[in-house]
């Protein structure tokens, strides 16, 4: 029998990669070897095995070969302990922030980025129970994680996204309704104006702190309109999604203003 075997150490597993080898032969059986649980259900014939599960059965191997071949399973074993106490530590710690002397360690083993991977993957799963679309990725060399709001009765959608420092507020405009609506910078302004959004309460905030002063919009591709506040130092992973649980409710509550400063200006526009 045809097995495949996936082992991820510098990255996370995804479906998709599993579902191309399944295809190649639909008899395989797949075997998923994994730092983290994934977040997907495995395709059929495919099983996830964590790396203590691997110590484990190499450790029983010890007494089993020849002295050459045990020094080697005792010298990786050994690394793959450590290196899953270190996630474990890094992941599960109490700060936010990776402590700098621990990426210079990450940066050492090459394990930098898969390790901020499953940093931020962890915070999106602690948010994944309020019933939003949750992500989290990569992108311009820069992990993050966030929750997306739809903004009922259009096509576009909120975002609280954290990246790096920044704890961001931002509106998608789906390009269906960019072609329907007029000035996006005066929309935003209007939606600041009138609702909680683009507002992050920062008197006496013990998790964010105000960011340099700006002179427009942050923008993604001129349609997705973003201001942020910077999360504070020594702020806890905790610390920072219980704050994303209560601004996702005050949101919540504005959303109907948003779409009818959304629904108001697509009207001007066909006048």
């Amino acid at each position: 029998m045809l097995f495949f075997i996936e082992n991820k150490v510098k990255s996370l597993p995804g479906k998709d990669q599993l579902v191309r080898y399944s295809e190649k032969d639909s008899n395989a059986k797949g075997i998923l070897l994994s730092l983290v649980k994934p977040r997907f259900n495995l395709p059929e014939n495919w099983f996830r095995k964590s790396y203590s599960e691997l110590v484990e059965y190499y450790s029983d191997l010890l007494g089993k070969v020849d002295e050459t071949f045990r020094l080697f399973l005792k010298d990786y074993i050994n690394y793959m302990k450590n290196v899953e106490k270190f996630i474990e530590k890094i992941s599960y710690g109490e700060s936010y922030f990776l402590e700098e002397s621990s990426n210079k360690v990450l940066e050492g083993m090459r394990l930098r980025s898969v390790i901020e991977k499953i940093h931020y993957a962890n915070l999106q799963n602690k948010i994944s129970d309020l019933g939003y679309k949750t992500y989290s990725g990569r992108i311009k060399g820069g992990h993050h994680f966030g929750i997306d709001l739809p903004i009922e009765g259009t096509t576009s959608s909120f975002d609280i996204q954290i990246q790096g420092n920044q704890y961001r507020h931002k509106v998608n405009f789906s390009l269906e309704d960019k072609a329907k609506l007029g000035d996006l910078e005066k929309i935003c302004e209007s939606i600041k104006e009138k609702t909680c959004l683009y507002h992050f309460n920062l008197e006496d905030n013990p998790i964010l702190q105000k960011s340099s002063s700006r002179k427009k919009w942050k923008t993604y591709d001129k349609r997705d309109f973003y201001d942020y506040a910077l999360i504070k130092k020594h702020v806890s992973s905790q610390e920072l999604i219980n704050y994303i649980k209560t601004d996702v409710k005050k949101i919540e509550a504005h959303l109907k203003i948003v779409t009818e400063i959304i629904l108001e200006n697509m009207a001007e526009r066909r006048k």
